[in-house]
Formats: C-alpha cells, structure tokens, sequence
C-alpha cells in the first residue's frame, strides 16, 4: 500500500481550482442522551456488593441493605437509610424460619438473599432499588402479612403523601414507595407501611393473603428525592476514549454523594449509542474527581486516572484502573502513581491507538500536576483481560521554580502511529493569580522528551485549558485553548497547530480565533483529530446563565474551518466537553462520541452526563465505475467513501496478472479516455508509481484534504500494469489497464 501526499495535494488543488464552493452538512450520528440516567450496575467487593444508579448508590452485606442518596457537595457527609430484615409471617401465627445471616449474591442486576423461606431480592434500577420479599408458601396463622427490619436514617423523617419520606428541605433525600402486593396469579392489591422506634413494617391485608396463588410478593421501591437547591453539579467532569479492536467506547464521569465522598463511574457505549453492560464503579471511598481515560488497542483494556482525597479540600492523589472494555470488568487493584505529601492533580491518560504486536506494545503514558514541583509522568502497563496495572517508568516534562509554576496538563488521547504524544500545560508567574501562558512537549510512548519544549501560547492575557490531539499519522498536532479577552470580561477559543520535524516542534497555522464574541464566555475546548480533520468542541455562552455545545471542524495543518458547526441541544449549563473517535485505520476513523456535563438551568439544578454521536464523515462522496479496463489490468473499486478530510479512502485494484511487476495509479480530471483495442486509458496528469508488493494486486490509501471547496469535484483514477502478459493494446505491449472510477467528493 503506498502513500503520496504531495502528489496528492497538487490533484485536490487542481479540483478546488475547477469546482464551486459547497456549504457542508451537519453530521450529526445520533440523538442526544443522557449516560448516566441510563447506566445501572451492581458487583461483588470483597465482603458486600457495591451497586448504584443515576442518584444513588447501594450495599448488600450480611448486616442488610445500606442506601446512599447523591445529593452534591452542598451537603457535608453522606446521607444514608439502612436496613436488615428481622421476622416475616402472618400477624397471628409463627415466625417463619429465617436464616438471617445469609450474605448476598449477584443476579444480573439483583442483589439477592436467600434466606430459606423467602427470597430477599433488591433489583437495582436508574431510578431506584426495587425492594421484594417472595414468600414460597402460605404462613402459618391468619391476619395481615408482615415483614419486619430493623430501620435507621440519617435524614429526617418528612411528609409523605405516600409511602415514607426521609429527607431536608434543602438537599432532598430519599424515599419508600408505598408497598404492593403481587401473588403468582399477577393479582395486586396495596399494602401499608409503618415505622416505629427503628422497625420498619411492611404490611398486606389478611383478606388477599388468605385468597392469594403463592408465592406472593411484597414489594415497595426505594428512591431519591431532590429539594429545591439538591443535585447541583452531581455528575460532572465527563471524559471518553474509544478502544478499536471492539469499537466500544468507554464514558466516565464524577458522581458526588457529598462533599466529602464521590465516586468515579464509567460506562461501555456502543457505535450505535446503546449501553453496553451495567455501570462501572471504579472508585471507592473518599472524594474522587477528574478522572481521564485513554486505552491501549493490542490489550483490548483502558486505564482511568482520577485524582483521590479525603474530602473536596484535598490534598490529592493521583490514581489508576485498569478497564477491560470487552466485559467492563476492572482490575483488582488501584494502582497510586502519585502520593507526596502535597496536590498531585489533574491527571490526563493518553493512549495507543494501534496495535504493536512485534513491539508487544501493552502501555499508555499517564501526566499530572503536582504542586510546587511540576508536570510529571508514567508509562503504565494495563494488561489484557483487567490485569492490574503497574508503573514501567516515570519521567518529569517540567519543573517549577520560585517565578514558574507549571499546571493543568493535556496529552494527545489518541497516539499517533509515529508513537509520539504531545503534552501541553498552563505556566503562570504565581501558583495562583496571574495569566497563564500554554508550552508544549514531545514525549514518546516510552516517557522519553523528544526535542526542546515549545511556546503554544505566550500573549499578555490569561491563555490556558488547553487540548491537545495528534493526526493519526503524526503528522501535526492540534492544541485548542481559552484565551482571555482584550476587556477582561470574558475568554474565547482559539486554536493552533505544531509540525514536528526531525525531533522539533515547529510551528504550523494559527493561532486561529475559532470563537471570539466579545463579552461572553466561550470554553473548555476539546479537540480530535480523526484523520484529515480536526474536530474541536466547546462551549459557547447563549444567556447570562445558558450554554450550549458548538462542534467545529478544521484542517488540521492549515486550521481552515471545513465543516458547518454542529450544535449539540442541551437544555441548561453545558460544560466540560470530552471527545473521542472510532480507530479504523492507519489515518484515521469514521465516527466520534461527544459528551458532556449540563447542569439543569431551573431547580433542583441536577448535573448530568450527556452524550451524542458523530459521525466523521457524512459519506456523500461517490465512485461510479466507467469501464474500460483490458487485459490483465484487474479490477479497481475503492474502500468508504470519497469525503474530505478522510484518512480512510482507499483505492483498491486485484485480479492483476501475476507477472506484472509495477502499476502505476494515475488520476486526472474528468476528460474523455483515449481508446486502443479494447482499453480506454486516462491520460497520465498526477502518475503515482508503484511497486507491486503483493503479487495480482495493488492498493493505495489516499488521505483527502479537508477543504470544503473540493465538495462536488471529480477525478477519474486508473491503473496501469506493466509486464502483463498479454498486450490488448498493439501500441504499448505488455501493459494492461484496470478499470477507470470517477470520484465524486462528498462531506
């Protein structure tokens, strides 16, 4: 497979010359849905199993049922109900005989005790846990059918106008549905709640017990409720990786209870949106924010870092996960990569996107901030099938000192094939006040800096929260950035690319104003670059208190906007957008995931990860085959579509005969063919010789500038054999020619 860029480039620019400009498409794959109001999960740690869903989170023990209502950092501690079943039967007759210190066990999403005459089970939900108590047989006696437990809350009891209500006005809390009744026949009927001096009695009518088909079940649901300040900013920080061998991406968020304990979740999504598998609780116990995830494609697996403490004040520490992304199931330990006395914070993982079989390739680099001494790394090993991870090398990509204080990292989440990562970070004169400058550095897949640092971004105002993406082929790097404005009333979104060249950073286009309204707030860029377009992502002040997400497309090198903006529609705050693309081939892929945190923009203010397809390419691009091929030619056809800015077409030509030794690819305008016995030959204009490497056939991947004035341009392309062995035009012996394609470029 041969690569020529340069011939390439002069073939696209004799198209834009011939061509009218096209508006293009939004390519917008999918519909905008919220992650964790869909993601649920439960699994065994150690001695209980951990649980949760969208506001809540829940442990099975041998001491009962323990449920923790996320209620935000408003609220100082978390905020629990407990209970653990004591006695069962009819009100007028024997207990029945329980075994009370049975230990729970997994079924699908349900937690389930088994305790000889009844079945405990706790079915986990988005919206709650399903609390049921199956009971085999009639019990012995009469009157109404009781459940007792043991009941203990830290919030208080409040009006219900059903079921039991435990919670402040403030903050919310949680709540007891009313109980129903179900027999084996599917009749229902209502049953009664109590509480008294820490029991809790769930209670159905003796006239459906003595009429019921067993086994019958009781069954009330517990859930979360908010007041009217709950929720703010409960899941926030969203981030997302895609790992190509299983096409899965991996979306993972900051879920608060507290301000003292968060958890880090995650979530496998599908390349058609769906959920794949239940939640993924990385976490436990404390305060955990900011995770980051990247992956490795020859091990199937991706680390998540988070920074960890006690509480929100920190200090913090730098921790890892490793994630197998075809089961979701984690590794067994939490590996610390960062643990001094003081804040290491703000980690970024940046990964491999190819696999490297001979170099048995099993690493990602991971880089953080720690305070008072710099920007710090480690290439981490995450083995296959969740093996835990383990650090292979540390390094240091800056240091501070008392006039430079180094923070705020980013790394190129998808590797280039080259193996060289580019980290980008904030140097600012005080740790705390003062503006920010960007500087950057190559680092290799193995720790090691590769050339002198670079100046992204050196202006007298405030420039930081960078992010940074390689092409897939290394061949430049995209860094987008919030720079303050000229009135200080706001920032906006600028952009710039770096060239590497022989081990240096050199500069590229830009800086380029991808947002700047003045007197408004456009930030939190996020940049891909899937190819040969760079897709960047933020958001964009709309109202005083709304925002909305803008998704832009850019040539990579040049930073020419190529593609409409795509609005992504949340309703709210939008915040922290995070993107990740489909690895398909050597330059590039064909779909990416957005997502996003959004805050409610009306009470109870509620904080949610959103999330939306796109696609890379809209695939309006078209081949049409015009004939024309003799003798031993083969048979040229193309693989995806002819659109700009993808990394991804390819020109295929098989059925070559055997003895041919060279083929050239040669394209042209569209222009009438020149016949000779039964050949219709394009003229040679942009030849592309090539070395037959596999004997009958060739292919040539042919990496397609993102410029929106070659929309609706043609080429027509075709092979040229030499040496055939046969001659079907008496003019030029020996040489025979494949099919000719006309290309239609499309979006």
């Amino acid at each position: 497979m041969k690569y020529a860029p340069s011939v390439i480039a002069a073939a696209f620019v004799a198209i834009a010359v011939a061509s009218p400009s096209h508006a293009g498409d939004k390519v917008v794959g999918g519909p905008v849905r919220s992650i964790p109001r869909a993601s649920v999960g439960l699994e065994p740690r150690g001695d209980h199993l951990h649980g949760g869903g969208a506001d809540y989170k829940a442990r099975f023990d041998a001491q009962g049922f323990t449920f923790v209502p996320a209620l935000g950092r408003a609220v100082e501690h978390e905020q629990s109900l407990h209970f653990a079943l004591r006695s069962a039967g009819r009100e007028h007759g024997p207990a029945l005989a329980l075994d009370l210190a049975a230990a729970p066990s997994v079924d699908g999403i349900s937690a389930v005790y088994e305790r000889a005459a009844l079945v405990e089970r706790y079915a986990l939900s988005s919206a709650g846990v399903e609390q049921s108590f199956e009971i085999a047989a009639p019990p012995a006696g009469d009157g109404d059918l009781v459940v007792r437990g043991a009941f203990a809350s830290t919030l208080p009891r409040t009006e219900a106008v059903a079921g039991l209500r435990f919670a402040t006005h403030e903050h919310g809390g949680v709540s007891i549905g009313a109980v129903t009744g179900i027999d084996a026949l599917g009749r229902s009927v209502q049953g009664s709640l109590a509480l008294a001096d820490g029991e809790l009695e769930l209670r159905l009518p003796d006239a459906f017990v003595d009429q019921a088909a067993w086994p019958v079940l009781v069954d009330p649901l517990f859930g979360t409720v908010f007041g009217v300040s709950a929720g703010a900013n409960d899941d926030s920080s969203p981030d997302v990786a895609n790992e190509a061998s299983n096409n899965t991406y991996v979306v993972t968020w900051q879920r608060d209870f507290s301000s003292a304990s968060s958890e880090i979740r995650a979530q496998r999504v599908q390349t058609d949106g769906n959920l794949a598998g239940g939640t993924i609780f990385v976490s436990s116990g404390g305060y955990n924010a900011h995770p980051s995830i990247a992956g490795n494609t020859l091990t199937n697996a991706m680390l998540i870092a988070w920074q960890t403490a006690g509480n929100v004040f920190g200090p913090y520490n730098v921790v890892c996960r490793n994630v197998d992304t075809n089961t979701g199931i984690l590794s067994a330990a939490t590996l610390p990569l960062a643990s001094d006395p003081g804040n290491e914070i703000d980690p970024v993982v940046g990964g491999e996107a190819i696999k490297l079989i001979a170099l048995d390739k099993q690493e990602v680099l991971v880089v953080w901030a720690a305070e008072s001494f710099g920007i710090k790394g480690a290439q981490v090993r995450i083995p296959a099938g969740a093996g835990d991870p383990s650090v292979v090398s540390t390094f240091t990509v800056a240091t501070d000192t008392p006039t430079e204080y180094n923070l705020r990292p980013a790394i190129t989440k998808h590797g280039a094939d080259e193996g060289v990562h580019l980290v980008v970070w904030q140097r600012r004169p005080d740790l705390l006040i003062g503006p920010s400058d960007l500087h950057a550095q190559m680092v290799s897949r193995y720790g090691v800096l590769i050339g002198p640092p670079a100046v992204v971004a050196d202006t007298a105002f405030d420039e930081r929260d960078a992010a940074v993406d390689s092409m897939p082929d290394g061949a430049a790097f995209v860094i987008a950035y919030e720079r303050e404005e000229a009135d200080l009333l706001g920032h906006d979104v600028y952009a710039r690319s770096l060239i590497p060249s022989n081990g240096v950073l050199t500069s590229g286009a830009g800086p380029v104003a991808i947002d700047a309204d003045d007197d408004d707030e456009e930030s939190d860029p996020a940049v891909i670059c899937p190819g040969a377009k760079a897709w960047i992502a933020y958001c964009d002040q709309t109202t005083f208190a709304n925002s909305t997400i803008r998704v832009e497309a850019f040539d990579p090198k040049k930073l020419v906007q190529c593609e409409d903006v795509v609005f992504a529609q949340p309703t709210g705050i939008a915040q922290k957008p995070a993107l990740a693309y489909v690895y398909a081939a050597y330059l590039g892929g064909v779909q990416s995931l957005l997502t996003w945190s959004v805050l409610d923009e009306a009470p109870p203010f509620p904080g949610d990860i959103h999330a939306q397809l796109l696609l890379t390419h809209a695939g309006t691009g078209t081949t049409q085959d015009l004939g024309g091929g003799c003798g031993g030619g083969g048979t040229l056809s193309n693989t995806f579509t002819p659109d700009i800015g993808s990394g991804l077409f390819l020109l295929s030509c098989t059925g070559i005969d055997p003895g041919a030794f060279k083929a050239i690819l040669n394209f042209n305008l569209p222009t009438p063919p020149l016949s000779c016995g039964s050949c219709a030959w394009v003229p040679f204009f942009l030849p592309i010789g090539q070395t037959i490497q596999v004997p009958g056939s060739a292919a040539f991947l042919t990496p397609i500038p993102c410029d929106p004035a070659l929309i609706g341009g043609q080429l027509d392309a075709q092979f040229t054999s030499f040496l055939t062995s046969g001659s079907p035009c008496s003019l030029f012996p020996n040489v025979s020619l494949s099919n000719r394609l006309r290309l239609t470029f499309g979006q």
